[in-house]
């Protein structure tokens, strides 16, 4: 099991890719299962919240956590990273399942803080000025990710007008 876990930290991808697939295929049933009557409504928001914050997440998660150690040639994920990430996405997934949307979106900021800080603590450690070119877009996901999750607790807690909503939901659903 010890090997086991070496590689999945080694390469974090082979971990949270077939999660991704799995959740992107619960996601998705959720149609289905409205199609075929077993369930009472369809939920866009679910769906919507099952694609980003899970499918794409876990993907992200896989290929950042395998990727970053690569780029930055530094350590890899550590076995409490990896469990930290695992754990959030299984805490967003149980959150929507039961209905604690706004719930989920905390977690779902957990989770992207603390991609930014893995992330971090890799091209720290090397002690480069700058990234490497391809990543980019990863401060602008990160910014979309924060901000369209706070946006979308603020509005649903009726702190913000709804108008914030239709500012939020696309930060977290394209940006992202």
């Amino acid at each position: 099991m010890k090997n086991v876990w070496a590689v999945i930290c080694r390469e974090p991808y082979r971990l949270f890719f077939p999660i991704g697939i799995c959740m992107g295929i619960f996601g998705a049933s959720h149609w289905l299962f409205y199609a075929l009557g077993l369930l009472p409504n369809y939920s866009g928001p679910f769906h919507a919240s099952m694609q980003i914050q899970l499918y794409m997440s876990s993907f992200v998660v896989g290929f950042l956590t395998t990727a970053v150690p690569r780029f930055s040639d530094t350590f890899t994920a550590k076995p409490f990273e990896v469990t930290a990430f695992l754990t959030l996405i299984l805490a967003i997934f149980s959150c929507l399942v039961l209905g604690y949307p706004l719930l989920a979106h905390g977690f779902f900021m957990v989770l992207v803080a603390g991609l930014l800080i893995f992330a971090a603590r890799r091209f720290l450690k090397r002690n480069i000025p700058y990234p490497p070119v391809q990543f980019i877009w990863i401060p602008s996901a990160v910014l979309h990710g924060l901000c369209g999750s706070a946006l979308m607790i603020l509005t649903q807690n009726g702190v913000l007008g709804v108008n914030f909503m239709a500012v939020g939901k696309p930060m977290l659903n394209q940006g992202f």
